[in-house]
């Protein structure tokens, strides 16, 4: 198999376009079952995505409702020109689709990436020493860079991983924790 991120990212979008809604849902549950069994939810400040349903992203809305119920601090990026920017949300946030169907908060009050305590970010796919495989973009790499150095780094992947990317590159920044239908991936 060639483990590039092009070729992943093409089959890992094949892979979760062919899930049913009923299946998507029920991997949704296994992977929330999952995150919430583990120590991620001492922290105080939390930057997640918004997920696209448009591309079968891993569900985020319930963990959100979490993590407002637990009073902890949560951030929603939005994309500026090549970057992301983060706005501190609430249950009272209103939202707006980008030009790549994302929802974002209509707000433009940025917060500093330095405050982020955990981090969860979006992925295709991902491999057995915690690398990942993107939309292309480079965002979160990017954004990533001003985050704190013991900032937690989370994936939430329908799948488990590959067993190598091989095209990683110096900017690539790996994951501490993926959490899958089956299990919690450590590379700490």
């Amino acid at each position: 198999m060639e483990n590039n991120k092009n070729f992943l990212r093409k089959l890992f979008k094949k892979y979760r376009s062919e899930l049913t809604d009923i299946e998507a849902k029920e991997l949704n549950k296994s992977i929330f079952k999952n995150l919430i069994n583990t120590h991620l939810f001492k922290k105080t400040h939390y930057h997640i995505y918004l997920s696209n349903l448009l591309n079968n992203e891993v569900e985020t809305d319930e963990v959100i409702k979490l993590l407002f119920r637990k009073n902890k601090r949560v951030y929603a990026p939005k994309i500026i020109g090549n970057n992301l920017i983060h706005i501190e949300i609430n249950k009272h946030t209103k939202y707006s689709e980008n030009q790549f169907s994302i929802r974002e908060p209509v707000s433009t009050n940025k917060s500093d990436p330095k405050i982020f305590d955990v981090v969860f970010i979006p992925l295709l796919a991902f491999d057995k020493f915690g690398e990942r495989v993107g939309y292309g973009g480079g965002y979160y790499d990017r954004f990533l860079v001003n985050t704190q150095k013991n900032v937690l780094k989370v994936g939430l992947s329908y799948f488990e991983p590959v067993d190598k990317i091989l095209d990683i590159e110096k900017h690539d920044i790996k994951l501490d924790f993926v959490i899958t239908p089956s299990r919690v991936h450590n590379f700490t």
